[in-house]
C-alpha cells in the first residue's frame, strides 16, 4: 500500500510545480490584415533535402486556416554562392531534394515575392 502511494508522490510534486508556474497570458488585440510572412522550413541533411512553407499570420481571434503563399521563389543559398532552388508543390509549400550539404559551410534562406525579397542567415555549424 505504502509502495503505490510513493510511485504517485513525485507525479503529484512535479504536476504542483508546473501548475504554480503558470502566469495568464493577454494577447495584444490584433484584428484584421496582418501583412506579415510566416516562415516555416526544415533542413534534413540525412536525406539532403528542404522545405518551407510560406503563409501569412492571422489574427489570434480567428478560426481560418492559413493560406499558403505560391507565388514566391525560395532558394538555400550557401556561402561560396552555390544556390538550391526550392520548386513550389502548392498550397505555398517550396521543396528541394538531393542537397548536398556541408556542414562547414553557412546557409542563407531567400525569399522574393511581389512586393518584398528577404533573406534570413543561418548557418550550419
Amino acid at each position: 500500500m505504502s509502495r503505490s502511494v510513493f510511485r504517485l508522490h513525485p507525479l503529484y510534486f512535479v504536476l504542483c510545480c508546473l501548475m504554480g508556474c503558470l502566469d495568464p497570458y493577454t494577447p495584444p488585440d490584433v484584428q484584421g490584415d496582418l501583412n506579415l510572412l510566416v516562415v516555416d522550413g526544415f533542413v534534413n541533411a540525412s536525406n539532403q533535402s528542404a522545405s518551407v512553407r510560406l503563409t501569412t499570420a492571422l489574427p489570434l481571434d480567428t478560426t481560418a486556416l492559413p493560406e499558403g503563399i505560391d507565388m514566391a521563389q525560395v532558394a538555400i543559398e550557401r556561402n561560396d554562392g552555390t544556390a538550391f532552388h526550392l520548386q513550389n508543390t502548392g498550397d505555398g509549400k517550396y521543396e528541394a531534394s538531393s542537397i548536398a550539404w556541408d556542414m562547414d559551410a553557412e546557409y542563407r534562406l531567400s525569399i522574393t515575392l511581389s512586393w518584398v525579397k528577404t533573406t534570413c542567415l543561418t548557418s550550419s555549424r
